[in-house]
Parts: C-alpha cells; sequence; structure tokens
C-alpha cells in the first residue's frame, strides 16, 4: 500500500508522463498510432482499426512506393554510387516506420512493466534532473534536424531561382528540380508536389525520431540503475532485507532492460547501420564536391548533423552499460564483515552477463562503440586521402 502511495505521488516524474507529448507529436509523422497517450499507463492501447493505424499504414505504403520509382529512375538512368543515396534515404525510412509500427504494437506491455518498476523503485524518490533532460533533448533533435530540413529546403530555392525562366512557375520549377526523379517519371502537378514534400518530410524526421526514442529510453533507464549504484555505495544497507530488496530491484531492471531490447532490437540495428553509412557518404561528399559557398556550408553541416546524432546515441545508450556494471566494483570493497547470502547473489546475477541496450544480439552498446564504429569512416578518409595523393 506505501508503495502504491509513494507512487502516485511520483506519478507525474513518470516515463510516461515525461514523454507521451513527444510520442503525441510524433503521430503528425505517422509514427506511434496509440490511443490514450494522454491518459493514464492503463488506458494506453494500440488498435490495428484505428484512424491513426490507418495513416500510419497509408504512408508505409506511399513511402515504399516512392522507394521503388526512385529505385527504377536510378537503374533506368544508369545511376552512380551517389545516385542511390535517395534510394537508400527513402528505404530507411520505410524500415523505420515499419518497425516503429512494431514498436507501438508492444508499447503498451512496455509502459506497464515500466510503471511496475517505478512502483517497486518509488521509495528512491524522482530521479534528478530527468524531467529537464528529457524535455531538452528532443527540443535539441527538432531544432537541428528542422534546420537541416530548411538548408535543404533553401538550396532547392536557390537552385529554382537561378534557373527559372521568367514564364516558369518557380513553385513548379523548385519541385522538378529538387524531386527531378520523381517528376521526370510522372508530369508535374501540384497535388503530386505535396505528397512528394509530405514524404519527403516524414523521410527526414523519422530516424531522428527513433535515435531520439533509444536516447531517452536508455537515459531512463540508466538513471535507475545509477539510484542502486549510489545506494550501495553509501554503504548503510546493513541488513538482509535490504540487500535482498536491493537484489530483485536489480533483477527487476535486467528483466525490464531485456524486454527493451526485444522492443527496440530493429530500431537499434538500423540506427547504427543507417548513421555510419550516412556518415560514411557526408565524408566522401565532403572530400570529393567542389562546391563553395552555401552548397559547402550544407555538406559540412549534415556531416556535423549526422555526427552528432551518432555520438549522442551512443553516449547515451552505452550509459545503460556502465552503470549496470559499475554496481559490481562498488560491491566488491565491501567490507568482509557486511558480507551477506544476499549480497552473494547479487554478484552471481551481475557478472555472468552483461545488462545493456543491444543490437537484436550482434552488438552491445558500449562507450567503445563510438571508437569501433567511428573507424569507418575514418578509413574512408585516409583512403581517399592516399588516392589523391597518388593522382596528384
Amino acid at each position: 500500500m506505501s508503495k502504491q502511495h509513494d507512487y502516485k505521488k511520483l506519478e507525474k516524474y513518470s516515463l510516461h508522463r515525461l514523454i507521451r507529448y513527444f510520442l503525441l507529436f510524433s503521430q503528425c509523422f505517422s509514427i506511434f498510432p496509440l490511443d490514450g497517450l494522454t491518459q493514464t499507463p492503463k488506458e494506453l492501447k494500440f488498435r490495428w482499426l484505428s484512424s491513426r493505424t490507418f495513416y500510419c499504414l497509408i504512408t508505409i505504403v506511399l513511402q515504399f512506393v516512392y522507394t521503388i520509382m526512385m529505385f527504377t529512375y536510378t537503374i533506368r538512368h544508369g545511376g552512380q554510387f551517389f545516385d542511390f543515396l535517395v534510394v537508400v534515404w527513402n528505404l530507411r525510412a520505410v524500415l523505420n516506420l515499419t518497425f516503429l509500427l512494431k514498436v507501438s504494437t508492444l508499447w503498451p506491455r512496455l509502459i506497464k512493466h515500466w510503471c511496475e518498476m517505478e512502483t517497486n523503485m518509488a521509495s528512491y524518490g524522482p530521479v534528478p534532473n530527468l524531467k529537464r533532460r528529457l524535455t531538452i533533448l528532443p527540443f535539441l533533435y527538432l531544432i537541428l534536424g528542422t534546420g537541416e530540413h530548411v538548408l535543404f529546403v533553401c538550396g532547392g530555392i536557390r537552385r529554382a531561382l537561378s534557373k527559372a525562366s521568367p514564364s516558369e512557375s518557380y513553385v513548379e520549377k523548385y519541385f522538378t528540380l529538387v524531386y527531378n526523379e520523381f517528376f521526370t517519371l510522372f508530369g508535374y502537378a501540384h497535388w503530386k508536389a505535396i505528397i512528394v514534400e509530405f514524404l519527403a518530410l516524414i523521410a527526414t524526421y523519422q530516424w531522428q525520431f527513433s535515435n531520439l526514442l533509444i536516447t531517452l529510453l536508455s537515459t531512463a533507464l540508466a538513471e535507475r540503475f545509477r539510484q542502486i549504484r549510489q545506494t550501495i555505495n553509501c554503504r548503510k544497507i546493513l541488513s538482509e532485507s535490504q540487500w535482498r530488496i536491493i537484489r530483485k530491484q536489480y533483477n527487476n531492471l535486467i528483466i525490464l532492460c531485456n524486454f527493451l531490447n526485444e522492443v527496440l532490437s530493429n530500431i537499434v540495428v538500423l540506427s547504427f547501420l543507417s548513421n555510419v553509412y550516412f556518415l560514411s557518404i557526408s565524408i566522401l561528399q565532403c572530400l570529393s564536391s567542389s562546391q563553395t559557398g552555401y552548397g559547402a556550408m550544407y555538406f559540412y553541416y549534415g556531416l556535423l548533423f549526422t555526427a552528432f546524432h551518432f555520438v549522442l546515441l551512443c553516449w547515451y545508450a552505452s550509459e545503460v552499460y556502465e552503470e549496470s556494471s559499475a554496481s559490481i566494483s562498488e560491491l566488491a570493497i565491501i567490507p568482509t564483515k557486511y558480507l551477506s547470502h544476499e549480497i552473494d547473489r547479487l554478484l552471481q546475477q551481475m557478472t555472468p552477463r552483461q545488462t545493456a541496450i543491444s543490437g537484436g544480439g550482434f552488438f552491445d552498446v558500449k562507450r567503445t562503440s563510438i571508437l569501433s564504429v567511428s573507424m569507418t569512416p575514418i578509413f574512408q578518409l585516409l583512403i581517399c586521402i592516399e588516392c589523391t595523393l597518388l593522382i596528384a
């Protein structure tokens, strides 16, 4: 009864309350077609027969058809390496939207497990600064992502203004230049332009939402592991019953992390692969492009923007591993006179397995991931420099 009472007092700091408006906003981009986001976790549900789900499915179909069109155009016109960039960009959008739809079907169960964990750990109180962090991060992603898209649109407008004749419509010229692949296959019409621009917005923001979702959930989970580590570190747990509670709480966090990996595994793999791919492409574009001025600024902004996404994702996702494993070293220095059977059981739960955000079982996200994965674009950079020197 006391746990329920404590949780009700702390409910405004629950994960469901802290990220519900972010999820609600994401529905504008065909993501998270859930009902009851502004209600209690018990009222949260996914329904296949709902307008939100229908909107999501229609968007996936349109994005898939658009990707096939881009692929067809690129093959017909003997596309070079960089010409397939738009195909990969839209293919990632299709896969991401599909994976996020799967996450939506499991989301009510995940929030239910998360609320149970928050209830069991209500005695720890609210996580310091978590609300501020889960508010700042979405705004940061949104502002930087909007800036990248605005630069893209402004670049298209500049091209349209410079190439349009006085008798041509500037709007039509903009769309036929920016989305040349589509309007070469199909004639221009305003309604087609609206659909294409809508799909471009979806493709721009959906990968940011998936990166941000991993970041937010990893942060919230890592803070719970940190609370347990700080409790162990304070050296005030002496009784067997207190250690038993700690062990059960830690075990519940492991179970929650495993279920979280089950929910997010596809998105984590896709996010890492796509981030590395587009980071490598951005480096190659910056090295091989002869553009100056605005064009060069756009390329370098895209490079920094992609690198920011990758580093931030790795940093926050790796905190789960760092905090969950840090408790082992805290337990190792406990004086012998305080050791007990429950401490031994707790160590046995910690040592044989690693608790971390996982990419489908292929890899665990750690701080070393930043260095190991970043080797790919660095090797590309060195190869490009060497080739340039040989040609010169």
